[in-house]
């Protein structure tokens, strides 16, 4: 029987063809490390459920996620494009997460997101956990960013990220990348007063000036004092139900939303797709008791153990309502591991990359960007399987179109879509990777790039290099994008036998010469196909927070708890 035959029978014996369309569930951890659970090399924190999951389904070794920070690359999953399509680029500032509930800038409601396919396909779609990708955009309430306004017909999470600030250990985000800040920031408003007190009568355009500098100061220390307040809150269909957020037991009530839709829609009988994004293993940690201490890493370990306990909740859950063998379950983090994290006592409380080079925020460098991925589909996935091939985030959204019988087209016309179908190598019909270039980039740079060769040959070439600490691979709190050099002479490894990085190609050699100028070539072509690109997200205008914008539980105190947890 000829390949492709049994291809197409493999497909429609698992999906479309019989009727029975796959359920689509996304497991998606925030800052989960390549080296952090054991099916990926970790020998010190037991994670038998994540394990579980690789055992029963398939191992990308070489799975990347489409930037090495939150925001853009979830843009990127959701949509198979690249995040400079949506506008997901740092303004000159470099910064290129929301940083704010309050802001103009999200996922613009024009792009196509997996959702949106599935619930005019007749799905059940339900999003649970962490968002950061934008709530509204002129007026609160108008909710043009959120989950409901991509395709979810059902949102309970938290809007932006799980910053330090909303712990209880006194930290901030921001004395975390700007240890000074509070005390140059008196310090500016105090000599701008004076300044505007001396200047007053004597020279007007001075005057004015120093006034500005210090109604700017004096806003900006109680913002920067206040994220917690201002930032920490969850959701309900757009509707604030708990400020700030309790961090303990927060992993538990996530569970138990994904367990009452996957209850729902088995009575339902429809196929659905639910999303639950973990705020886990982000910063600020929190446990329950029951796994705080357990692990050999502190918070973080106790931290994964969690994260474990839920997959593990969920899964069984499956498997109880029988929905299990029908299930596309993926399970990836949306970028690796934070190797500069620190808690208050200086312990270490960001993920492990194992043996790859950087981490999050460094999107040229595989620790940033290659995460653990997992794929379980009993009709189509080989139990126990490995895929070394570079294959990318963005490929879910075609993947699971693919399999569920929709044709993309119908829904995205000529946009241009960077992710790939997976099918072929799910199903054993391919070794190859159906990319031939990955672009990494960081914010609208292309800090590396991919060249798949052959199978036993995926070239990576270096533009840039993070601005690392002397005699480390860190940077202080965290490598952003600016935080780079450009290379004069880019660096080339055959990243499928040097996952490291650490074996460069001779700048001399003919092979070099040849990778670079085949780099160059596909560089260019890509640069072809940005075209009408949106504005940046993260433009003073839209990145600024916004008092009309914030959101508040119970004006004016903005406290609640939310009344189906008490």
């Amino acid at each position: 029987m000829h390949k492709s035959t049994i291809l197409m029978w493999l497909l429609a014996a698992g999906c479309g063809c019989s009727g029975r369309r796959p359920n689509v569930l996304v497991l998606l951890v925030d800052d989960l490390g390549y080296g952090d659970v054991g099916c990926y090399g970790n020998s010190t924190i037991p994670t038998p459920n994540i394990d579980g999951l690789a055992r029963d389904g398939m191992r990308f070794t070489q799975s990347l996620a489409a930037a090495a920070t939150c925001t853009p690359s979830r843009a990127a999953l959701l949509t198979a494009r690249y995040p400079i399509r949506q506008g997901m680029v740092a303004a000159p500032y470099g910064q290129d997460v929301i940083l704010f509930v309050a802001q103009r800038g999200g996922l613009p409601d024009t792009e196509v997101t997996l959702a949106k396919v599935l619930v005019n396909e007749g799905y059940n779609t339900s999003y649970i956990g962490k968002w950061h990708l934008g709530v509204s955009c002129e007026t609160y309430g108008d909710n043009c960013h959120s989950p409901n306004n991509h395709g979810f017909q059902y949102w309970y999470g938290m809007p932006l990220t799980n910053l330090k600030d909303f712990g209880d250990d006194g930290t901030s985000v921001v004395t975390a990348m700007l240890p000074n800040f509070f005390p140059v920031m008196y310090a500016v408003l105090a000599g701008s007063c004076m300044a505007a007190a001396v200047l007053r009568g004597r020279s007007r355009c001075l005057f004015w000036l120093a006034l500005l500098t210090a109604l700017l100061a004096s806003a900006t220390i109680p913002l920067a004092s206040n994220v917690k307040l201002i930032n920490s809150l969850i959701m309900r269909n757009g509707e604030v139900v708990e400020q700030p957020i309790r961090l303990v037991g927060l992993t538990q009530r996530f569970v138990a939303e994904t367990k009452e839709k996957l209850a729902e829609y088995k009575q339902q009988d429809r196929p659905f797709f639910l999303l639950h994004a973990f705020s886990k293993v982000h910063t600020a940690l929190a446990t329950v008791p029951e796994f705080r201490g357990r692990s050999r890493h502190g918070l973080y370990g106790d931290s994964v153990l969690e994260l474990d306990w839920a997959v593990g909740e969920i899964l069984a859950e499956l498997d109880r309502l029988g929905l299990a063998d029908n299930t596309l379950v993926y399970l990836t983090s949306d970028n690796g591991g934070h190797l500069e994290e620190r808690g208050v006592a200086g312990d270490v409380q960001g993920g492990y990359n194992g043996p790859l080079r950087g981490g999050k925020g460094m999107a040229g460098m595989e620790g940033g960007i290659r995460v653990p991925t997992l794929l379980r589909y009993p009709p189509l996935a080989r139990p126990g399987s490995t895929i070394d091939a570079p294959v990318s985030q963005m490929d879910l959204f075609p993947t699971v179109l693919s399999v569920a019988g929709v044709d993309a087209k119908t829904y995205v016309g000529d946009r241009v879509l960077d992710g790939r179908d997976l099918t072929q190598l799910i199903t054993g019909q391919s070794s190859r990777s159906p990319h031939e270039v990955m672009f990494h980039y960081c914010s609208e740079a292309i800090h590396a790039l991919r060249w798949v060769e052959n199978e036993n040959t995926t070239w990576k070439v270096h533009f840039y290099q993070p601005q690392w600490l002397p005699g480390t691979a860190v940077c202080h709190d965290i490598c952003l994008c600016d935080m780079s050099d450009r290379l004069g002479r880019p660096h080339i490894f055959n990243i499928q036998t040097d996952a490291s990085e650490q074996r460069p190609l001779d700048e001399n050699s003919a092979e070099y010469g040849r990778v670079l100028a085949a780099s160059r070539r596909a560089a260019a072509q890509h640069a072809a196909t940005l075209v009408d690109l949106p504005e940046s997200q993260f433009s003073y205008g839209n990145f600024m927070w916004r008092p009309s914008l914030q959101p508040c539980c119970r004006p004016p105190w903005c406290t609640c708890t939310d009344p189906r947890y008490p």
